[in-house]
């Protein structure tokens, strides 16, 4: 799609290609489409090219010489979940606790999106350590601390955990207070809601499954559920790694095997 964009001429679409490859890990082509910037009639664009350009072509020994934003770009660009021993490395490089915030609540979403709890926590809890002003962050961080200790719990609602402040964490938290309390007809709505609306709440659709394996008005309930929203979140390894799991419970082993075998590809890449 911003591709297309580009070939049309769109506004700004040089610029977002450019950041989409770049995030997609698509080295060669990012450099390409940053040097494609440098041409820009636009300065800001211009001066994006080339610090793109920059983080995406420096080798790893000079990691020590950039700014902390080149550093946090050189994370987001160069790094994946699996990069642990650099990212420690460079995390102890930046002086401004903001961008090390930043950073480590990254790197706590990239290890909770394939599946690494302990690693998600341990991150997501030195990011909360960190002096930074933003509150849009902090509560980022405050909404991802809760989401790793209900999914930690098996999607069990803890009274003593502080409430997200997100409308996604909001309406799962209102799912899972109501199921402790026992409001079936108010459980099954959140649930249905957390289940269909929005596949890239990775968790809410999760949660949703587990509550209607549990509560199925049919059979395929739960399948169904994790079947429609893997068509649209393919790229989720957390979804087809459950899409799997229920596929293999029902005897569907051909499409477990092929879910687990796409997820396994996404884990290596991130």
């Amino acid at each position: 799609h911003f591709t297309n964009a580009v070939d049309t001429d769109y506004k700004d679409a040089q610029y977002y290609n450019a950041i989409a490859l770049a995030e997609a890990g698509l080295r060669d082509e990012a450099l390409v489409a940053a040097g494609n910037l440098l041409t820009h009639n636009n300065s800001s664009l211009r001066e994006i090219g080339r610090q793109l350009q920059k983080v995406l072509s420096i080798p790893v020994s000079a990691l020590p010489s950039l700014s902390d934003m080149e550093r946090y770009q050189f994370f987001r660009y160069r790094m994946t979940s699996r990069d642990t021993t650099l990212f420690n490395q460079a995390l102890n490089q930046y002086t401004s606790p903001a961008y090390r915030a930043l950073a480590l609540y990254e790197m706590s979403s990239r290890q909770f999106s394939v599946g690494r709890l302990q690693a998600a926590k341990k991150y997501i809890h030195l990011a909360r350590q960190q002096q930074s002003s933003d509150s849009s962050l902090h509560r980022k961080i405050n909404d991802t601390e809760w989401l790793l200790n209900v999914v930690s719990d098996q999607y069990t609602f803890n009274k003593n955990l502080t409430a997200p402040t997100g409308k996604s964490e909001r309406l799962l938290y209102e799912a899972l207070k109501s199921e402790s309390q026992g409001d079936s007809l108010k459980t099954r709505n959140y649930f249905q809601i957390l289940g269909t609306n929005n596949p890239f709440f990775e968790d809410g659709v999760l949660a949703a499954a587990r509550y209607f394996g549990k509560h199925p008005s049919h059979p395929l309930q739960a399948y169904n559920l994790l079947t429609d929203a893997i068509h649209l979140n393919r790229f989720s390894y957390r979804l087809l790694t459950a899409y799997a799991d229920e596929a293999e419970r029902l005897g569907f082993d051909a499409y477990a095997a092929g879910a687990r075998e796409r997820a396994n590809a996404i884990g290596r890449q991130r």
